[in-house]
């Protein structure tokens, strides 16, 4: 995805969106409002109707002081072996700590399907490895992980002759 000029747009009538380009000839525009994303897309015939999309608002800092007795990312304050900033991530509480899920075989093909909280500010990536020595990166767009809804996950499939996969997360506002 690329953006283009940084110039401003009046979409009917609600206000400034900022542009992007997705390919050519199709074009979006983003508009934060109330803390929340506001998405408007272009197909080449006229603008579409708006949708709104969860703005990522819910900071560790936050988490930490309402979940756990640590600020530190890799702690494991409940001891259940998930460190904190993953439990943040994946939408855990202190009431409702996280467990890692599974890797499922089906039919040959490995999957590992993991809840996420959308509101977490966070970026993130898998890696996966034949060895666990050797780590090939795989980040949000490649077609190997889909995001799943009610309730919200990732699922990541694992390339052809890849045995193991981890999940790395950098947290905003930690």
């Amino acid at each position: 995805m690329y953006y283009s000029q940084p110039t401003r747009i009046l979409w009917e009538g609600i206000g400034d969106f900022i542009p992007g380009q997705i390919k050519s000839g199709n074009f979006f525009a983003v508009r934060v409002v109330d803390s929340k994303m506001l998405v408007a897309g272009w197909s080449g015939s006229g603008w579409s109707s708006s949708w709104e999309v969860p703005f990522p608002s819910n900071n560790y800092a936050a988490w930490a002081a309402a979940n756990s007795a640590s600020t530190d990312l890799a702690a494991d304050s409940n001891h259940n072996g998930v460190p904190n900033g993953i439990e943040h991530f994946m939408g855990a509480t202190a009431a409702n700590p996280a467990t890692l899920p599974p890797l499922v075989n089906t039919t040959g093909t490995w999957t590992w399907t993991i809840p996420y909280d959308p509101t977490v500010a966070a970026n993130y990536n898998f890696e996966v490895s034949t060895n666990l020595q050797s780590w090939i990166p795989l980040s949000p767009g490649n077609p190997a992980i889909a995001f799943l809804t009610s309730p919200a996950r990732i699922r990541l499939t694992l390339p052809s002759g890849m045995r193991f996969c981890r999940l790395m997360v950098t947290l905003q506002g930690a």
